[in-house]
């Protein structure tokens, strides 16, 4: 799970979110107005701000949190080998 700040201009949600829905290991996000994009998942926050970079955004690490979480952010899903995430967005 990571915190990313970017710049708010004009059309940067869309932007962000094509990119973010191309990244593997990205399972749920959320953008408010300000900048501010909460990411769940596992993926490398250094690739992420790479390929939002190559996508015209600057965008800095804002918070970052590598481990088990506190809270559910995912809901299990079984799958007939064990469990699975569902992208919840």
């Amino acid at each position: 799970t990571c915190i990313v700040r970017v710049n708010p201009q004009s059309s940067w949600d869309r932007t962000v979110r094509r990119v973010l829905k191309k990244c593997h290991g990205v399972y749920n996000f959320r953008m408010d107005e300000a900048g501010l994009v909460e990411i769940s998942g596992t993926v490398d926050p250094n690739l992420l701000l790479k390929m939002l970079g190559r996508a015209g955004r600057k965008a800095e690490l804002h918070w970052f949190q590598f481990g088990e979480c506190s809270s559910n952010l995912y809901a299990h899903y079984p799958n007939g080998r064990g469990r699975r995430y569902q992208y919840s967005g």
